[in-house]
């Protein structure tokens, strides 16, 4: 009996702690009401032959569920097949109700105030029977070996001795019931080892018959028992099973390991495709990145740093992806030098709780990203107005990094004062009273506050976040600084009334040149209102003195992205003609394409009249300019043939101090027709020139130094050429007199010890084209500069160099007529000089 109840007491604990484990397992998932986690758990457990069943009474969900219990288990038919519990099965609970081998844990989480429900598993007693069977089995034999020797002395003795008591002692032993035992007892009569003999027979028998019974009664106990383990084993593998999960076994020593089928089920495998198992397996399945961190995690168990092994990773499934999956154990069996020897533990698929990690992380990226794209600010606070998140817009704004503003109070950091710099009391702030009073509101320019003390112009909306109940928890404010935008308006405000005041007519058309806008200007000078042209194409103000191609040249300019400037002769509402100096210019939009046109025209009527008055005064001049420097010259002519005569006839005879007035009568009368010729030159510009025209630059040098050829060689000048020449807009004849002043100028101003070096380049500009004639000459003192281009100015005596005064002044006029312009530029003195030289793209002649 003792030997029973060792047995039993051993199933007893065995079922207890298998209880006790399972309970640990699935309280972590009822707390987290995770009934299919903790299902998988039973289901794996139940994969054990020994267990019948398992219950999970789940308090924690009931409460969710509004019932009184709400339970989750797995049953074990008779014909060996596992279903799910149903309680309301009689069946299913007359077999808990009977369970002989029934053991109980509470669902107590570390740290859970109470325990959250309570697991039963119903064990099979197979195993206990299988025991007690194997305890009768010995029993019998031990009598059997004990009773032997006697009963082979006796039959030695009865044989010597007394052959027919022991024959009829035979007959009686040979009567035997169902059990193999004699039905009778011997009668003890006879000698007196005869009796002894009976009387120890019949003992035997007796014994035999009791330990029969004692062993029938073990074998039925161990059955019993065998039962409740064989319910408990199945029990343990169906919550097993039930949780999903894979279990795993490994022999450190050996490196041999023990995979169940799950293990095996997640990784796409079978056990039989794994063959053969070893820890090798695992390493083979296990993600690169991910077995340093395993064995690092193992180690730390392996040193009794920590307890548990526990380690998410990714496994090769048998398709090709990973699976991610929860790795857990223990160890269960230390050797005496304290190292490891075996450990156990279970691998949990956790592949969906990282994709929704994996999408949670993702969606919570793109809200950052989002909120960090934002160019407005964003934060949040809680129902205390402490930030919660801010975005870096808001931070870039007021001048923080994100840190230092998570956590802080948002009033009391960047919205204490108003405005005016009065304080701001917190229970006025709409931020506040957004989490407060559950209310959304927009602010126009408030004020906020920079880590730098500046005041920034503000516009919010403050809106409240609500709880599943419908409480405010807090609030969200999306700000902008209106700052620059306030000050854009401002200055918008006075561009408008710029505009609106402006003295030039103003016009802004759409793409199509339909007007859209034009300013009090432009309806004084049309004697059009804004509501009459509104809509309207500007050709309603034609006259038709404008030639087609005038106005072709224009639109072709414009929508070439460029601005055009001209002049338009326009017919106002009442009727009369006014000149208008115009600028037109396209407006790109934001696209990159022209939006519309701006026109800027200023009334140039009265100056065009002055213009034209003075046109004709200058033809006047010009004609009594031309006319008096041809009538001037037939005098001076006569002054020189007379002069040369008197020299002739009574030359010999005159006084030295006669012939010295004779030679300066002389020589101002040569002057003076050198100027009287300059001037007719001067006069000419514009008026005997040929019609300005594209024309190849470097022919019109060419031909410059042919006519300075003599002047070259005697110099033994040295000249660089370009080798491309632009083409420009010029006069061709005027263009030879330009670069035939410049270039013979600057022979004429090299000191006769130098060799004159001269260099000419051209080159394109966003204004026109520009060529530059640079020398080695004696150079010009740049405050003399500005009297270089006037007439009759010399800045050198005749004596020094010849020459009238004008060539440089022919040189601006030319400049001036073809609509460009003429400078030099000059170290000073004794450094040479550059004159420079600039013909527009597009020339228009000009008559004076």
């Amino acid at each position: 009996m003792a030997g029973r109840e060792r047995i039993a007491a051993r199933i007893e604990e065995e079922g207890e702690r298998r209880a006790a484990a399972l309970a640990a397992s699935v309280a972590p998932y009822v707390q987290a009401y995770a009934v299919n986690e903790y299902a998988n758990l039973v289901g794996n457990e139940m994969a054990s032959a020994n267990i019948k069943a398992i219950v999970v009474r789940d308090e924690n969900m009931a409460g969710i569920v509004g019932e009184p219990a709400y339970v989750v288990g797995r049953m074990r038919e008779p014909s060996g097949a596992v279903v799910d519990y149903d309680p309301a099965d009689a069946g299913h609970a007359a077999v808990m109700a009977e369970c002989r081998m029934i053991y109980r844990a509470d669902l107590q989480p570390p740290g859970a105030p109470a325990a959250l429900g309570a697991l039963s598993i119903c064990m099979s007693d197979a195993a206990l029977q299988a025991q007690l069977a194997a305890l009768l089995q010995d029993s019998a034999l031990i009598g059997l070996v004990t009773a032997l020797p006697i009963v082979v002395i006796v039959l030695l003795s009865l044989h010597l001795l007394v052959v027919r008591p022991i024959r009829h002692a035979a007959d009686i032993v040979g009567q035997r019931d169902a059990t193999g035992l004699p039905s009778r007892a011997i009668p003890v009569r006879g000698a007196r080892e005869i009796r002894a003999l009976a009387s120890l027979t019949n003992q035997m028998v007796d014994m035999t018959r009791a330990s029969r019974q004692a062993l029938e009664s073990h074998h039925q106990e161990l059955l019993r028992q065998k039962a409740k383990v064989t319910t408990s084993e199945r029990k343990l593998r169906e919550i097993i099973w039930a949780t999903g999960a894979g279990t795993w076994e490994w022999n450190v020593e050996t490196g041999e390991t023990e995979f169940n089928d799950r293990w095996a089920e997640m990784c796409g495998y079978t056990l039989a495709e794994l063959e053969p198992i070893s820890i090798k397996t695992w390493e083979s399945l296990v993600h690169p990145d991910d077995a340093p961190k395993s064995a690092a995690a193992l180690e730390q168990v392996f040193a009794r740093e920590v307890d548990t092994y526990s380690c998410e990773c990714r496994v090769r499934h048998k398709d090709g992806h990973w699976v991610w999956i929860h790795d857990k154990g223990k160890v269960v069996e230390w050797g005496a030098d304290g190292r490891p020897l075996r450990v156990s533990g279970t691998h949990l698929d956790i592949t969906e709780r990282k994709e929704r990690e994996a999408t949670l992380a993702r969606i919570l990226r793109l809200n950052r990203d989002v909120l960090d794209a934002a160019g407005e600010g964003i934060f949040g606070v809680d129902n205390t107005g402490t930030i919660t998140f801010i975005n870096r817009a808001a931070c870039a704004i007021l001048g923080y990094d994100c840190s230092q503003l998570v956590g802080r109070h948002a009033h009391a950091t960047f919205h204490y004062q108003r405005s005016d710099g009065a304080p701001y009391p917190e229970t006025e702030c709409p931020t506040c009273a957004a989490f407060s009073n559950g209310v959304s509101t927009r602010v126009e320019n408030d004020a906020f506050w920079c880590r730098d003390g500046s005041r920034l112009s503000v516009d919010f909306v403050a809106t409240p976040i609500f709880d599943e109940p419908g409480a405010a928890r807090g609030a969200v404010v999306v700000f902008r600084d209106v700052t620059q935008m306030r000050e854009q308006q401002a200055r918008l405000k006075k561009l408008s009334q710029a505009v609106e005041q402006s003295p030039v007519s103003v016009v802004l058309t759409d793409c199509r040149g339909d007007i859209e806008y034009v300013n009090h200007t432009f309806e004084a000078v049309t004697g059009y209102t804004l509501d009459e042209v509104k809509g309207r194409n500007p050709r309603f103000l034609k006259s038709g003195h404008t030639s087609a191609e005038e106005y072709q040249t224009l639109w072709d300019t414009i929508l070439a992205g460029e601005t055009w400037s001209g002049e338009f002769h326009n017919r106002r509402k009442d009727g009369t003609l006014f000149w208008e100096l115009a600028t037109i210019a396209p407006v790109i939009g934001d696209d990159g394409e022209v939006d519309s046109f701006l026109g800027v025209k200023e009334d140039i009527t009265d100056r065009k009249a002055m213009e034209e008055a003075l046109r004709r005064s200058n033809e006047e001049l010009e004609q009594f300019a031309y006319a008096a420097s041809h009538d001037l010259r037939q005098p001076l002519r006569m002054i020189n043939s007379y002069t040369q005569l008197i020299e002739r006839r009574v030359g010999d005879s005159l006084p030295e101090r006669a012939k010295e007035f004779m030679g300066y009568v002389k020589d101002g009368a040569q002057r003076m027709d050198q100027m009287l010729v300059a001037l007719l030159e001067y006069s000419r510009v514009g008026r005997m020139g040929e019609p300005i025209g594209p024309v190849d630059s470097g022919e019109l040098v060419a031909e410059a130094i042919r006519f300075l050829a003599v002047s070259v060689e005697e110099r033994g000048a040295l000249i660089d050429l370009p080798e491309d020449w632009p083409t420009i807009q010029a006069s061709r004849n005027e263009g030879v007199r330009l670069f035939q002043n410049l270039i013979g100028n600057a022979l004429k101003y090299c000191p006769p010890d130098r060799r004159p070096h001269i260099t000419i380049t051209a080159r394109k500009r966003p204004d026109g084209t520009e060529l530059a004639i640079a020398d080695n000459g004696i150079g010009i003192d740049p405050r003399q500069a500005p009297r270089l281009f006037k007439v009759f100015q010399r800045l050198h005596q005749a004596e020094e160099y010849e020459g009238s005064g004008v060539g440089l002044a022919v040189c601006r006029r030319i400049m001036d007529r073809h609509g460009g312009r003429i400078w030099v530029d000059s170290a000073g003195e004794g450094h040479g000089s550059t004159f420079y030289v600039l013909f527009p793209t597009s020339a228009a002649a000009n008559s004076g």
